[in-house]
């Protein structure tokens, strides 16, 4: 999904929101295909003096797999990303004093699946857990301690 974004570098002071839904499905993690809704995406896009700014909001769900008691469980998640978007790429990266993120815009367009995609993915925790007090899985019999003590000598 490619937005246009041409006409705010024209020098008008403009302000304008975009909703999207973006489909994730087809996106993996471990052979998992956690997106099973639309990610939902708000984008507010504002030129001022020929500086031109992204604000992205996304909410998501993500069906996952706990890594201590192999069981499912959905979390929603919820993740914002701010750049200035350039036409030079003498200006693209990252500015630590401003704490700003500079975006390359190529052919008057950015490519707003491939953000989203990137942003979410990130955001994701490595270690996917349950719940805070998630017992996980006995070491000897490999039964889910969340759904009741084993049979196990435990030492």
């Amino acid at each position: 999904m490619k937005l246009n974004v041409s006409q705010y570098f024209q020098g008008v002071d403009e302000q304008k929101e975009y909703e999207f839904s973006l489909d994730l499905s087809h996106v993996e993690i471990d052979g998992n295909s956690p997106f099973k809704s639309p990610v939902k995406i708000k984008a507010i896009i504002d030129s001022r003096i020929r500086i031109v700014t992204l604000k992205l909001m996304i909410e998501c769900d993500a069906n996952l797999i706990c890594d201590r008691c192999l069981g499912e469980y959905e979390q929603g998640y919820s993740f914002t990303y701010d750049a200035t978007l350039v036409s030079d790429a003498n200006s693209v990266g990252f500015d630590e004093e401003t704490n700003e993120e500079y975006l390359l815009v190529v052919d008057d367009e950015i490519d707003i699946e491939e953000i989203v995609t990137d942003i979410v993915l990130l955001g994701l925790p490595t270690k996917m857990i349950c719940s805070e007090d998630c017992k996980g899985l006995c070491f000897t019999c490999g039964h889910n301690l969340n759904e009741s003590e084993c049979e196990c000598e435990q030492d």
